[in-house]
């Protein structure tokens, strides 16, 4: 039997495989959290700015600045980027969009 302070530990082996399972959750804790950071942190070197011009849409940029084999995608990535949710853009707004 082994003493920690106030408390006793009655089965050894339990007590490693706690202390096992403990150490290996809070590896993968970190990890997750350093990947997180580094996979979403914005570089601007990745993103360019585009102005709006009159009878641009959405669509459009996407087939003329995407970089996926789908538009559809770059329609997406591109709205999502600029927090536009209804599609709507208007001439001047500057967007971003990501670059090769």
């Amino acid at each position: 039997m082994v003493v920690f302070g106030k408390y006793k530990v009655i089965n050894y082996k339990r007590f490693r495989l706690f202390v096992l399972i403990s150490a290996i959750l809070i590896v993968l804790t970190a990890s997750v959290l350093i990947y997180n950071i580094t996979a979403f942190s914005v570089n601007s070197n990745f993103f360019i700015e585009i102005p709006v011009r009159d009878g641009d849409t959405i669509w459009n940029i996407a087939k003329e600045y995407g970089t996926s084999n789908s538009i559809l995608k770059d329609v997406y990535t591109i709205m999502e980027l600029n927090n536009i949710e209804d599609g709507i853009i208007y001439p001047g707004q500057v967007i971003i969009v990501p670059s090769l």
